[in-house]
């Protein structure tokens, strides 16, 4: 049972390491662009919705 959670808690810490570097990895790619860019889905009811012009 100890080496099956000592497993689980390595597995769990590394899998938050990378999540890490991926959203650091991000926010530099924002901070170069000099732009935030967001986006709505359309497909998701409730959130967007479009116009006339399909827009």
């Amino acid at each position: 049972m100890r080496q099956k959670t000592t497993a689980v808690l390595s597995a769990a810490a590394l899998v938050l390491g990378m999540v890490g570097t991926a959203q650091a990895g991000t926010l530099e790619d924002v901070r170069d662009r000099g732009v935030l860019r967001c986006v709505v889905s359309t497909g998701i009811a409730g959130f967007a919705q479009p116009d006339a012009n399909g827009v």
